[in-house]
């Protein structure tokens, strides 16, 4: 056993230090030997969801918790792990069924509040969030990470000053302080130190070095140092591929997969079976290349809601992957219609009570270019936007901004390439596949000539024009992404063609590309 444990620590040290998928063998390799041990199902279910598994995730959190339950040990820990997985995908009942649980013995747990605030996020309710974490401070006051979350809930709430505010606090009390300052570039850059933040940056571990190095180089971009921000950005995508890894064969034997299985035989298969609902819109497209500005657009409009990038389309993986035990969407074909058309409806109902009042609901989450032929052929009166931009000014974008753990692409210049390349043909597919269905929005025409495309897009989901949609900047709503602050400005040129200010760096990306400076 002092072997196991030994064991144990060492991939849990992996997962501290960010090297999820070295963890992940680890711990899998464990689990074989020692199927019963709680905490190993714990950090299995913490390295699945960092990796956006949240089948396995879950199905381990899970294991774990009835481990702890039978041995009388508290679960608490593993409730809230679990429970913020249950709120990333949209079920908000269950998530809060075990927060509540949790609360009749730890009411008074700092961590427990926060992802309590977290649930209330989710579903938009940014004042009960709010007064949750206010009294969360009451209880640790101080705390960095409660400060920190005020800090982000404000920025995605619009209030820079109080964002910065939170945010320079924790940067006082060194602890949490990387976070911190990537929040405060982003509402109030011209606040910074440099020099102490490059202070903080030579001083930092790797985890904090990274998240400084991010910060760094958008700093100094916005500064105009474009060399030296560059320096700083590479530096932390060095850093970020070094613990992460990529899979170059893996990642096109995943767009192989999608392409094979989600294509004609799915479309002929669900011809009369789809959910006939105009419900969802769906915008989507590689990060970076104007998802959140034409969301803007369309939720400033009187019967739409916008409701960001949720995860609720995973329902059909976890569906999918029960019946078949293999990598989504493989064998897709084996699995029902009836149990495709269960995941559909419980997919509209999660998306529906966003915003219950609202006849139509945006959906989001940019990597669902993967699954277009699955949302075309299960709800075929859903609208599906597809936003593309120059390819490398959406590359240079994903590489300046941190991503989780499950995107290692964004960190090489060749990798994120080949990536744009795999995306681009797909999409070319779904198009041919799929004629007049995908409506494709350009992000320069949209900044460039925002009324005409604007009328094609509002035109193209069927909705009445409204003037607001021509104004998106003065809508007031949440905004949960990394361009909250750009979708609050009007309408403005300034970052098409930004990888000229890059053009020496970006060299093997534009190889990669198949582009060149033109």
């Amino acid at each position: 056993m002092a072997e196991f444990i030994d064991e144990l620590e060492d991939a849990a040290g992996l997962l501290r230090s960010g090297a999820v998928l070295e963890a992940r063998e680890a711990l899998l390799a464990l689990d074989k030997k020692h199927p019963e041990q709680a905490q190993l199902h714990q950090l299995l279910g913490s390295a699945f969801a960092r990796l956006q598994d949240t089948t396995l995730a879950i199905s381990h959190y899970k294991l774990a918790l009835d481990l702890y339950v039978t041995r009388d040990i508290d679960g608490t820990p593993v409730r809230i792990q679990l429970a913020e997985v249950l709120t990333e995908i949209g079920e908000f009942h269950q998530a809060k069924r075990q927060l509540s649980i949790a609360s009749k013995t730890q009411a008074m747990d700092p961590q427990l509040q926060l992802q309590m605030a977290e649930l209330d996020i989710a579903q938009f309710d940014t004042d009960s969030a709010g007064h949750r974490l206010q009294r969360a401070l009451a209880i640790s006051p101080d705390n960095p990470r409660i400060l920190l979350q005020l800090g982000n809930l404000a920025r995605i709430r619009g209030d820079a000053e109080t964002a910065a505010r939170y945010f320079k606090q924790v940067i006082s009390s060194q602890s949490h302080a990387a976070e911190a300052y990537y929040g405060l570039v982003s509402v109030q850059p011209d606040d910074i130190n440099l020099q102490e933040l490059q202070h903080a940056f030579e001083r930092a571990d790797t985890r904090d070095k990274i998240a400084l190095g991010y910060s760094l180089g958008r700093l100094l971009d916005r500064r105009g140092e474009y060399d030296h921000g560059f320096d700083y950005t590479l530096a932390a995508n060095q850093l970020q591929l070094k613990i992460l890894g990529y899979s170059e064969r893996g990642q096109a034997e995943f767009f192989y997969r999608h392409q094979q299985h989600l294509g004609p035989a799915l479309m002929k298969r669900c011809r009369s079976e789809g959910l006939q609902t105009n419900k969802p819109i769906f915008i989507l497209g590689m990060p970076r290349s104007g998802t959140s500005l034409v969301e803007q657009v369309l939720a400033s409009h009187s019967t739409v809601f916008g409701g960001g990038e949720v995860v609720f389309s995973s329902v059909f993986e976890r569906a999918c992957r029960a019946h078949t035990a293999k990598a989504f969407p493989e064998d897709i074909d084996r699995v029902p219609m009836a149990t495709l058309f269960d995941a559909t409806t419980r997919y509209i109902e999660r998306l529906a009570s966003l915003s219950p009042d609202s006849d139509r609901i945006v959906d989001k989450l940019p990597h669902n270019f993967l699954r277009i032929g699955l949302l075309a052929a299960l709800m075929p009166n859903a609208s599906i936007i597809h936003c593309e931009r120059d390819p490398r000014d959406t590359c240079l974008s994903i590489f300046q901004h941190r991503f989780n753990d499950a995107h290692g692409y964004s960190t090489d210049l060749i990798a994120l390439g080949r990536y744009y390349n795999r995306y681009s043909e797909l999409m070319a597919y779904w198009n041919q596949l799929l004629p007049g269905r995908i409506h494709n929005v350009s992000y320069e025409s949209l900044v460039e000539n925002p009324a005409p495309t604007i009328a094609n897009l509002i035109d193209y989901c069927q909705l009445d024009l409204e003037d607001a949609c021509l104004l998106p900047h003065l809508t007031d709503r949440t905004v949960n992404t990394p361009s909250a602050e750009q979708v609050r400005q009007p309408f403005f040129t300034g970052s098409v063609g930004r990888w000229r200010n890059y053009e020496t760096q970006l060299r093997p990306l534009m190889e990669a590309l198949g582009t060149g400076p033109h």
